[in-house]
């Protein structure tokens, strides 16, 4: 019976994923995740119970279609854990996605954007305006890095998509003095402080 730490199996599924992820950051937020619950057990010591537990609880805290990432990512983890002999079953073959609610598509009118942007403070402002006049997920949205600004020409060239295709993306007069005026952090070249 193979012993393998959950840990150490989330620094090779990070190693593997950096080469055969095209979008590596959510999978490595998620990996890190998965790692604050399951962390030092073992793989072998890891049940359906516990995985069941840990969806459960996530569930009251996240939507169900991130939920589902976070299954698939450790369903897998288990995948390859076998593959690379660190395991010999898998704790997630029982697990069915959740039902993902597929509400219609609602937009902003006008004095709902001016009651949201009222109400926002000096953090949160920024992000709302770059949301609004360019249309970014929220991955997107906090992978954006200053590399990626254009302020000389007024675009946005949007290198991490979901479907990996690079865009450009024009600002808005209001977009471009907002993002002008945004202080840049000291190690990071991101542009929002977040979570992927």
């Amino acid at each position: 019976m193979p012993r393998c730490p959950f840990d150490e199996l989330a620094g090779l599924y990070l190693t593997w994923a950096r080469t055969h992820h095209q979008g590596f950051a959510p999978t490595q937020s998620r990996v890190k995740r998965l790692q604050e619950a399951f962390g030092p057990c073992q793989l072998k010591a890891i049940t359906p119970i516990m995985v069941d537990g840990y969806l459960a609880k996530r569930a009251t805290e996240r939507q169900p279609a991130s939920v589902n990432q976070e299954s698939q990512v450790l369903r897998h983890m288990f995948k390859k854990a076998m593959e690379w002999g660190k395991a010999i079953e898998t704790p997630v073959t029982h697990v069915r996605p959740l039902r993902v609610n597929n509400r219609r598509l609602r937009y902003l009118s006008q004095e709902d954007i001016r009651s949201l942007l009222a109400v926002a403070d000096d953090h949160l402002r920024p992000m709302l305006i770059t949301a609004l006049h360019t249309g970014l997920r929220r991955g997107e949205m906090f992978a954006l890095t200053w590399q990626e600004i254009d302020l000389t020409l007024g675009v946005i060239r949007v290198l991490q998509t979901k479907n990996g295709e690079r865009r450009e993306i024009p600002m808005s007069h209001t977009l471009r003095e907002t993002l002008q005026q945004l202080p840049r952090r000291l190690g990071s070249d991101q542009v929002f402080s977040g979570q992927a």
